[in-house]
């Protein structure tokens, strides 16, 4: 992997880390506005729950795109080594 390539990959790392903690937060600032509206208004339903559990399967989805997407290449990479050191 050349330098160029490997500049890429940490780009494209970065990128992916600051857009995941950007999701995060706001996913979690939004959530706890809506819980308090929620309580302040009217208590006895927690509406806010609804979308605070969107919120939430969309920063799994995210997480789980960050940790297994294609920006892991070197992982794969180091995979594909060990396997053609297995074969022979």
């Amino acid at each position: 992997m050349d330098e160029t390539q490997r500049y890429e990959l940490a780009r494209n790392r970065v990128e992916a880390r600051v857009s995941l903690k950007r999701h995060l937060w706001i996913s979690l600032i939004i959530g706890v506005v809506l819980g308090i509206i929620n309580l302040v208004t009217d208590a006895s339903y927690l509406w806010f729950l609804w979308p605070a559990g969107g919120m939430a399967l969309g920063c799994v989805i995210h997480l789980y795109h960050y940790f297994f997407s294609d920006l892991r290449s070197d992982r794969k990479e180091q995979l594909i080594q060990k396997e053609l050191e297995r074969m022979g």
